[in-house]
Order: C-alpha cells, then sequence, then structure tokens
C-alpha cells in the first residue's frame, strides 16, 4: 500500500447542535505515512458551551473567547481537504457538522470525497467469521 493517501478528520462541537463546532482536527497521510497533524480551535456562535460537551472532548468557553470563528479558517481547512479523500470515524456527525456550520456561516459546500471508517468498521465485523 505504497500509494496510500487520506486525510483523517475530526470534529467537536460545544452543544448538541452540530453547527456549534469549537475545533477540527486532521491528520494527512501519504504513501502510507503521517505526514502533518493540525488542528483549528474555533469560537463557536455565542461562544456557548454544554457542560456534556466539555466533558467529552475538555474543550471550554476560555479556550475558544479569542479564536477565530469558522468562517475566518475554513479557507485554510478547505485547503486541506478539497478534492482529497477524508475518513471520518462517524460522517454522520463529522461531515454533517461541517455541512450544517458551514450553511449557517453563508459559505458554500465544498465538493468532499468521504467515507465513514464506523461504516467500515461495522461491516467488517458483521461478516467476521469466529
Amino acid at each position: 500500500m505504497k500509494d496510500f493517501a487520506f486525510i483523517a478528520l475530526d470534529v467537536e462541537t460545544a452543544t448538541g447542535n452540530r453547527s456549534s463546532i469549537c475545533e477540527i482536527g486532521i491528520t494527512i497521510v501519504e504513501n502510507s505515512e503521517i505526514k502533518e497533524s493540525k488542528s483549528w480551535l474555533i469560537r463557536p456562535k455565542n461562544n456557548l458551551y454544554w457542560s456534556r460537551n466539555i466533558k467529552i472532548h475538555g474543550i471550554t468557553p476560555e479556550d475558544t473567547q479569542d479564536k477565530p470563528c469558522l468562517s475566518e479558517v475554513w479557507g485554510e481547512i478547505c485547503s486541506y481537504i478539497e478534492n482529497k479523500i477524508v475518513v471520518t470515524h462517524n460522517t454522520s456527525f463529522d461531515m454533517f457538522s461541517i455541512a450544517d456550520a458551514l450553511m449557517d456561516s453563508n459559505i458554500p459546500l465544498p465538493d468532499l470525497n468521504y467515507f465513514c471508517s464506523l461504516r467500515i468498521a461495522q461491516k467488517c465485523t458483521y461478516h467476521a467469521k469466529f
């Protein structure tokens, strides 16, 4: 698998609203090797957090109060993932969080190629014979 390449992506949200992104992290894999990992802390709308979400990821309003909003960093993030293969471990959360947040910010949705490692793992588990 010498030419194996993809971008792993993970999203954290501040509340139960999927568009309340407070962090996006990526890891770039090229030629089956990790080339770079990067994350952006993002100030969600009104910098509002639910304690339940803070317990999950540890990100607090103090961490993001002086950080840019998604529209200010989206160009940089998009340059890493657009026209690449993007892998998330729960696409129904991560990719729809991005879509919801971009729509809330009136940012056009990019053309992304993605798949869900959670679904692949579930299919492998269902088909495994022990």
